[in-house]
């Protein structure tokens, strides 16, 4: 039968999208896709490229676990780490482009670093992690100390000099303070009463501190207007003095004159707890690394979340303290996984399900439950992170372990089942996985595992376009070579940090060149601290060059074959501008599986313009003769050399390859 005209073969933009994302007609398909990045008028881009991150003055040797994004009250902001040096826990802050090693009180564990987790609040970053102190940590500007104070011991009281002082009885309480110039930063709670009568030839009562708690500067002296008992209204100030010094009261207790004392039950100090959040006026904890309490201390609780005070509420440790009963337990005793926010909406986290904190306006019980699903939850906090849906509406992303989902519009959706299958290969796991999204590129990046099974087709790692709704798997460690970022189906080649090299940690912060970055953590392939930030503009991964590559297939439509095949035409656009890089594209055809292949390469000419908006055109030579049914076609670019400095990728916008099309013989 004679051959008929059949359109060309078109790989690029409007043609149509699969799962995958790709644009092919209903007659392709996308077998392989490697190391890629996306863009809505290219078939394919090469991504942007990783820009390692000096850690000069850090202390961070072993592996990085932990990264935190701190903002000053003055706008600064700050990149955190955490890292396991050997088995010890290491802190450092990177503030105007220079690094500072942090001590981390109270001896954190280094094994659970992968667990640590932040909040910045009030100009200071809370920081919640395992030590064997049933605590919350705080850095308040100048050192890392424990939040809060516990409440306070008693002083002591002696007759001193030589005078006429009534021998009335008197009964002192005491608190200890933290302050910053002449800001009381917090109080701690009231001390037991201690009763003291002069012995009338006395010239006053001297009044020696009480033992120090946690990072007090400061301990205060309140006395009884009268001796006619120990009613707590009628306590009154009577001095605030710096440790070291004493305080020598010469006053009758009728003739008490200062400030009432804060209210019992009003200052103490928060729990071991696991998980933080803030509604921007206050911050909320959950869970609980310790299982029991000291003196002093709040019982840890693993399904409870404890609600702070309401900035402004004393102005006084408003953001440090957990007013009593402040608490809600929520759903039954199985613990609490994790806390997110959107729209200073609050969540909280099960293993198996989602609940609302919903305010109620009332200062004594601020939010009450809502259960929103009872189906599924988050495995961990990990697997919690805010990103944007396709309509730029805030949204957050949580995982459990087998499964994506989106809550947004006040509603939760499931949103990975396009690659369902392969999540469901291999468990979500509250240490080892991670979810982080790329507000750039409104990326959202799922890591499944730092050690991917050997099976053929697991993937270790998954990216979603939210804009486009696309999802693909890619090799993030361990499976072929490296960790890197992209997005591909089979797995990537690129070697970003050697095969033993991880990913333990993300975060969202501002880079040196103003630009919002996507900053990932993990160690090399010798377990040496590793940091690179996922950079804005093109360029290669450090020093080392990589390839994107992808492999699409056509077929002809049943009891149909191509009778013959034309030469490929590339439009392509490469705006390395004018450093010393060299991009490289590789068009394969193959024709019936393996039958014949035919290949050529070309040097991408480079387009000065930094914006990518010029195109260019390349016509191979080769075509088949004789009939075909089915055609792959490979697509590779590699990058090498110095650097590009474009804000956009080389991209190929579309392949055209002619086709005759007949029915079979």
């Amino acid at each position: 039968m004679a051959s008929q005209a059949s359109p060309n073969w078109v790989l690029g933009p409007n043609t149509g999208l699969n799962q995958r994302g790709f644009s092919l007609d209903s007659q392709s398909t996308v077998l392989e896709a490697d190391n890629l990045g996306y863009l809505s008028d290219s078939f394919v881009s090469m991504r942007n490229a990783f820009t390692a991150e000096d850690l000069t003055d850090s202390g961070l040797t072993g592996e990085i676990q932990w990264l935190g994004r701190h903002v000053t009250d003055d706008g600064t902001e700050e990149i955190w780490a955490a890292a396991n040096n050997a088995g010890t826990a290491a802190c450092a802050r990177k503030v105007s482009g220079v690094w500072s090693a942090v001590t981390l009180i109270d001896t954190p564990v280094a094994a659970s670093l992968t667990q640590m987790h932040s909040v910045s609040f009030n100009g200071k970053l809370y920081l919640a992690y395992n030590s064997a102190v049933n605590r919350l940590h705080v850095w308040d500007g100048t050192a890392v100390r424990r939040v809060g104070l516990i409440v306070s011991g008693v002083g002591s009281a002696a007759n001193e000099g030589a005078g006429a002082y009534a021998a009335t009885a008197r009964r002192y309480r005491f608190s200890q303070r933290i302050k910053d110039g002449s800001d009381i930063v917090v109080e701690s709670e009231l001390s037991a009463a201690i009763s003291f009568t002069p012995d009338g030839s006395s010239a006053s009562v001297r009044i020696t501190q009480p033992t120090v708690v946690d990072s007090a500067t400061h301990w205060v002296v309140y006395g009884l207007i009268s001796s006619s008992g120990d009613t707590y209204d009628l306590y009154e100030e009577l001095a605030e003095t710096i440790y070291g010094s004493t305080y020598d009261d010469s006053t009758n207790p009728a003739s008490y004159d200062g400030d009432a004392p804060p209210e019992l039950a009003s200052n103490i100090p928060p729990p071991s707890a696991k998980f933080l959040v803030s509604d921007a006026s206050r911050i909320l904890m959950a869970g609980a690394w310790e299982s029991s309490a000291s003196a002093g201390q709040t019982d840890p609780v693993a399904n409870r979340v404890w609600i702070g005070r309401a900035l402004g509420s004393t102005d006084v440790g408003d953001d440090e303290t957990i007013p009593n009963e402040l608490w809600l337990d929520i759903g039954d005793a199985g613990p609490l996984t994790g806390l997110g926010s959107t729209y200073n909406d609050i969540y909280a986290f099960k293993f198996g399900s989602v609940h609302k904190l919903i305010p109620t306006q009332d200062p004594d019980g601020p939010f009450s439950r809502g259960l929103i699903s009872e189906n599924f939850g988050a495995v961990g906090q990990r697997l919690i992170t805010n990103g944007e849906t396709e309509d730029g509406f805030s949204a957050l992303f949580f995982a459990d372990d087998h499964a994506v989902y989106r809550l947004a519009y006040g509603a939760v959706i499931p949103y990975s089942e396009p690659v369902g299958r392969d999540l469901r290969a291999q468990p979500i796991t509250a240490d080892g996985s991670l979810l982080c999204f790329d507000p750039y590129r409104r990326v959202l990046l799922l890591q499944i595992s730092n050690s991917p099974t050997d099976i053929t087709g697991s993937y270790s790692a998954f990216t979603a376009d939210t804009m486009k709704k696309r999802w693909s798997g890619f090799s993030l460690s361990g499976q072929t070579a490296g960790w890197t970022f992209g997005a591909s189906v089979l797995g990537t080649s690129t070697i970003l940090a050697g095969a033993n090299a991880t990913i333990r940690a993300a975060v969202v912060c501002f880079a040196s060149d103003n630009t919002q970055r996507l900053f990932a953590g993990g160690a090399d392939d010798d377990g040496a601290s590793l940091l690179r930030s996922w950079g804005r503009r093109n360029g290669l991964d450090g020093d080392l060059a990589f390839t994107t590559r992808i492999r699409a297939r056509r077929t002809f439509g049943p009891g149909k074959v191509a009778s013959s095949v034309g030469s490929p035409v590339a439009y392509y656009r490469n705006p390395s501008g004018d450093t010393d890089a060299t991009t490289t594209c590789t068009i394969s055809l193959i024709r019936n599986y393996d039958e014949e292949t035919i290949s050529e390469s070309f040097e991408m000419d480079a387009t000065q313009d930094d914006n990518g908006i010029s195109v260019k055109v390349h016509k191979f030579e080769s075509a088949f003769i004789g009939e075909a049914d089915v055609i792959d076609c490979v697509v590779s670019m590699t990058g090498s050399g110095t650097a590009w400095n474009s804000v956009t990728t080389p991209t190929i916008d579309a392949i055209v390859v002619p086709l005759k099309v007949q029915e079979r013989r």
